[in-house]
């Protein structure tokens, strides 16, 4: 019998617990392929391995925490995580800035952030060069070394688990247009070396790059590439919920185990109306079955 895969509902006040009642409830996945680490208070499901978690800190840190220990014994294989209320952790005194960061700090290994929208005919992979850093930061934060490590990392992902040798990879530009030849902004020409090293293509301009990408994956064609490097968060990550109607994923890439999450929030308003899309969470799901 292959290894059974960790999962977490998140926030216990969220979407989490009542997205994953319902996935199970109706059917979508077998209990017996995964481990629940949370409270049966809260999701208690026939046939769901559950390990509570005595909370000392905060839950649903002490959830993921434990999660990830089983995924590095040995014991789960992968681990799909529902989404967390980072300002609880904070009241908590868990100053994290997510639970990428989390992971990267369990293991020792620098987990890269990757996004994944798919559809019945393409699929549209972004990696984020910087994470939760202010806009201010993201130009020193974009060395050579870091550029590289991701680029690497990222290769080696697409190779071992999509079967996707010498990938074709593009990056964006920091500026408009990104730079203009140095007239806005002279970040590009210095990454220049380092992306011809890595045969890496671009920078290219944001606007006229993830339209084009955009475009592809409403068409459903094909992308131009096998990965996109996007240099920070909101560049990117409010055109990719919008076009995937949210339905995109994380994937944390660089760990010892593959772990996926859905790409929203804990989505409190939500809560008990009936109108919670479970799609994004059974993705993240089907997605760590998968590989």
């Amino acid at each position: 019998m292959s290894l059974k895969i960790a999962i977490t509902y998140g926030e216990a006040l969220g979407l989490g617990p009542e997205i994953l009642r319902g996935l199970f409830g109706q059917g979508r996945f077998d209990p017996a392929d995964f481990v629940l680490f949370g409270s049966r208070a809260v999701l208690d499901l026939a046939g769901l391995e559950t390990r509570e978690v005595p909370s000392e800190i905060e839950a649903s840190f002490e959830d993921l925490s434990a999660a990830t220990r089983a995924c590095l014994s040995g014991e789960c294989r992968a681990l799909v995580t529902g989404p967390i209320d980072k300002t609880r952790w904070h009241r908590a005194g868990v100053f994290y800035t997510g639970q990428t960061e989390v992971l990267s700090a369990l293991t020792g290994a620098e987990a890269e952030m990757l996004f994944v929208a798919s559809n019945e005919l393409c699929e549209w992979r972004v990696l984020l060069l910087t994470r939760h850093i202010p806009l201010r930061e993201v130009s020193a934060a974009l060395t050579a070394e870091r550029i590289e490590a991701a680029t690497l990392t990222a290769r080696g992902f697409l190779s071992r688990q999509l079967g996707i040798n010498n990938p074709k990879i593009a990056i964006a530009g920091i500026n408009p247009h990104a730079g203009d030849g140095g007239s806005i902004g002279g970040e590009e020409i210095l990454l220049e070396p380092i992306l011809r090293k890595l045969e890496v293509s671009g920078c290219f301009s944001p606007d006229a790059l993830w339209v084009e990408a955009s475009r592809a994956y409403l068409a459903g064609r094909e992308q131009a590439y096998d990965l996109y490097l996007a240099p920070y968060h909101d560049q990117i990550l409010p055109l990719i919920k919008t076009i995937s109607d949210f339905r995109a994923i994380n994937v944390s890439i660089g760990l010892p185990f593959i772990r996926t999450s859905p790409d929203h929030g804990v989505g409190y308003s939500l809560v008990g109306t009936g109108k919670a899309d479970w799609e994004p969470f059974a993705k993240a799901i089907e997605y760590a079955l998968r590989n």
